[in-house]
């Protein structure tokens, strides 16, 4: 099988053109104002235009329209959506490894392309060519082909999966179609629910064009939490493969050195790493991103972890969970504080069983609130039944097309914070509204610091059956002065009927309309204050457990060279977490201002004249 040229230009070059080309405005722009344009962008010669051009042409990326006269000069421009069309051939343009164009080799299942010096070793032989039995399948497809051993049930996968795709935002924030990241993140999770198309994917046709010239699969993160939501993933590989198909596209669209493209290369990272935690243990995968109690870690997971005792250069032994086992190494995972992970050698391994004084522990604050959780811990697996007692996630059906299309037109983006409080008090249908005080800011309140933690509680709602038997009650009272305006004389006009009625009707509801809003008014200040007093007790109760942290912080020692907490003493404000950071900063700096080294100097030249008389 011989590779195939399927373009000979680089992406980013032909975005480079595209650019010059619609900054002149000119439906066919000739070489010369092109060439001008990218040597004063990007310093390129003109025989380099040339030579461009002629790639761009015959890769369909340029139109170039031949000039009948003799001095006249060829014009090109970008194509229209009819010259853009795809071909039914599926394969990429651009190979899926470097992501650049030249010879590749199309895969036979998929429409991924690959160089030949991109492709791993196994697929050539001792001199390095690239040899096939039969056809050509891509790594990705014979990843695909071996049985993942997935134990995860499909509903419980996409949830974990969902997890890792908030993740995946926070590396790339903005969509892999927009070119201009000056602006805000367009929301492209909204879909217009006519068209079943999102509109504000695409700043422009412009945009559009490009994409569907440069990007075989067009895909995007919100695809990819649109198909966790609608549990469509079967197993993790399927995700990761999405996920690098984002980083392929953001690579061609935006170009292989571009800042975007690292961005995705660091979510692909991220991605990696969260889906080696789920496979080595889904159940703390799960727990440390939903922490539903504060003894989260706490939690007995299934299968059981091993527990032991293990050492870091500079420390005591501290207890930890066995998170996988690695040849003469363990990967664990301590208990306390952060809850941090190493990986230790077997020589600083211990089993949890083990005598304490013989592991000459300096039981410190930190090793004995560590101690406390792993105590914590074994009771919770004494108690724990031998499989986990929650369902770990039904095989549901796959939503239907109808419940697809409620799901595709959820706003998919994650919610934003408030603390602005609002009361949503909705008063019956063709009655007077509620004077519009409903907010209340939070102006007023002190900025928590990083160890304060605001807890946002919902405002309660006024019960809406309260108000309408008011009005009722009001009603009945107001058909009262009807009955005793019969004794009022009228006269015998049909005229000065018709206005007694009138002015009669008009004060009932000016009665009936004053009265409510009385009422109404009246209720809601009285929830106003009452929830500013909450609200400002709840204050107070942070500040004053901020400032006891603050008191508890203050009087602890910290490590002058690493900033831990501090266990051996020097001098006035120097202190120190282990002899290996005491022996660090003495040669460093502290021997030459060091308070107990002088003091004893003094001591020692006061008591040689003593010694001499």
């Amino acid at each position: 099988m011989d590779p195939v040229i399927r373009r000979q230009s680089t992406s980013h070059i032909a975005q480079w053109f595209w650019d010059a080309i619609a900054g002149l405005r000119k439906q066919g722009v000739g070489i010369e104002q092109i060439s001008k344009t990218l040597l004063k962008q990007h310093e390129m010669s003109e025989e380099d235009v040339r030579t461009h051009l002629d790639m761009l042409v015959a890769d369909g990326l340029l139109i170039c329209e031949k000039k009948g006269g003799k001095f006249d000069q060829d014009s090109y421009r970008m194509p229209n959506m009819e010259e853009a069309e795809q071909s039914p051939d599926v394969h990429d343009w651009y190979c899926f490894e470097c992501h650049q164009s030249g010879p590749v080799y199309c895969c036979q299942g998929c429409h991924r392309v690959y160089h030949g010096n991109c492709l791993p070793s196994t697929y050539k032989n001792t001199e390095g060519t690239v040899v096939f039995l039969d056809k050509f399948e891509c790594p990705k497809c014979l990843e695909k082909k071996t049985k993942e051993e997935c134990s995860i049930k499909r509903k419980m996968l996409n949830r974990l999966l969902n997890y890792v795709h908030y993740r995946l935002i926070g590396r790339l924030p903005y969509p892999v179609m927009q070119r201009d990241l000056a602006i805000p993140p367009i929301d492209i999770s909204k879909v217009d629910k006519s068209t079943k198309k999102s509109p504000n994917s695409f700043p422009s046709e412009d945009d559009y064009l490009r994409v569907k010239l440069l990007l075989k699969t067009p895909m995007e993160l919100h695809d990819i939490k649109r198909k966790a939501v609608l549990r469509r993933y079967e197993n993790l590989t399927d995700f990761l493969h999405d996920v690098q198909t984002v980083m392929h596209n953001a690579a061609v669209y935006h170009g292989v050195n571009s800042i975007f493209a690292d961005a995705a290369r660091a979510m692909i990272r991220d991605c990696a790493y969260d889906i080696n935690e789920i496979r080595q243990c889904r159940f703390c995968y799960q727990v440390s991103n939903e922490m539903k109690t504060k003894d989260w870690f706490c939690e007995p997971c299934y299968p059981k972890h091993d527990l032991v005792f293990a050492k870091q250069k500079g420390y005591s032994f501290w207890p930890a969970k066995v998170i996988k086992k690695i040849q003469n190494s363990y990967d664990v995972r301590f208990f306390g504080g952060q809850h941090e992970r190493a990986t230790i050698d077997h020589s600083n391994i211990r089993p949890i069983d083990a005598d304490l004084p013989s592991l000459k522990i300096k039981k410190t604050a930190l090793w004995t609130k560590a101690y406390q959780e792993l105590k914590l811990h074994q009771e919770m697996l004494v108690k724990a039944p031998t499989e986990p007692t929650e369902p770990d996630g039904d095989d549901e059906p796959i939503p239907s097309d109808e419940e697809e299309e409620e799901l595709k037109n959820l706003d998919l983006s994650p919610p934003l914070p408030s603390l602005s409080l609002t009361i949503n008090n909705k008063t019956p249908s063709k009655k007077p509204k509620a004077p519009k005080k409903e907010k209340i800011s939070s102006s007023p309140a002190p900025t928590p610091s990083p160890v304060m933690s605001v807890r946002k509680v919902p405002p309660k709602k006024i019960k809406r059956e309260s108000i309408a038997e008011y009005i009722v009650e009001l009603d009945d009272e107001v058909k009262v002065p009807k009955k005793k305006k019969k004794v009022v004389p009228v006269s015998d006009s049909r005229a000065g009927s018709e206005d007694l009625v009138t002015s009669t009707s008009q004060e009932l509801a000016k009665t009936r309309r004053d009265s409510t809003n009385d009422k109404t008014q009246s209720e809601l200040k009285e929830e106003i204050a009452r929830l500013k007093s909450r609200y400002e007790n709840e204050i107070k109760d942070l500040i004053e457990r901020h400032k006891i942290e603050i008191t508890e912080t203050k009087k602890r020692q910290w490590c002058y060279n690493c900033e831990a907490e501090a266990i051996y003493h020097c001098c006035w404000n120097t202190a120190y977490c282990s002899i290996e950071c005491q022996q660090v900063h003495w040669q460093k700096e502290h021997k030459r201002s060091c308070r107990r080294k002088t003091r004893a100097n003094q001591q020692s030249e006061s008591s040689q004249p003593n010694e001499t008389t």
